[in-house]
């Protein structure tokens, strides 16, 4: 009983003479404006170096960004990262490419397959021909009129149709995933 009690005045002690929790305080979350439908990407929310490209979020298929790829070519390279216009923080460096050494040439990507419908592809096509996806990497033919699907490496999908241009050059689309 002695030891009992000795154990529930112990307790009390500690209880009475405990330093009060410290609350660290954490800095607002950061947020990138997504546009809303129907608009484009400013391109004002380009993340800095060493800054992590944004997260889409939004309803799934939701238009995130909609603008033109440039494809430039640059001696002595294999691939050569696309150009966005407008700038998006949505497509990183290394999600889609122009392959100038392949014969013919493509335009290549980690997450990318040829889309060979006859009408551009809904949010939900691209997700299932990215998910049946057996070769990697993937490529498109660089051919007028030809589509693919593509995953722009931050979460998001895509799809791009080639343009009669030179660089090459494709219209392309971001949804949400």
């Amino acid at each position: 009983m002695a030891g009992a009690g000795l154990c529930l005045l112990a307790g009390l002690f500690a209880l009475v003479n405990r330093q009060p929790s410290i609350s660290v305080s954490q800095p607002p979350p950061t947020h990138s404006t997504l546009p809303t439908p129907g608009s484009t990407d400013t391109g004002t929310d380009e993340p800095t170096v060493g800054e992590p490209a944004p997260t889409p979020t939004g309803t799934p298929g939701q238009r995130l960004w909609r603008g033109t790829l440039t494809f430039p070519s640059q001696p002595g390279s294999n691939t050569d990262p696309v150009a966005a216009k407008p700038a998006t923080a949505l497509l990183d460096d290394d999600a889609l490419y122009l392959c100038a050494t392949c014969s013919p040439q493509v335009i290549g990507g980690e997450l990318l397959v040829a889309w060979n419908g006859t009408k551009p592809p809904t949010p939900d096509q691209c997700g299932s021909a990215l998910t049946a996806q057996t070769r990697r990497p993937g490529y498109v033919p660089l051919r007028v009129g030809q589509m693919g699907c593509f995953s722009s490496g931050t979460g998001a999908i895509g799809y791009i149709t080639v343009l009669p241009t030179s660089p090459p050059t494709a219209s392309a689309i971001i949804w949400s995933a």
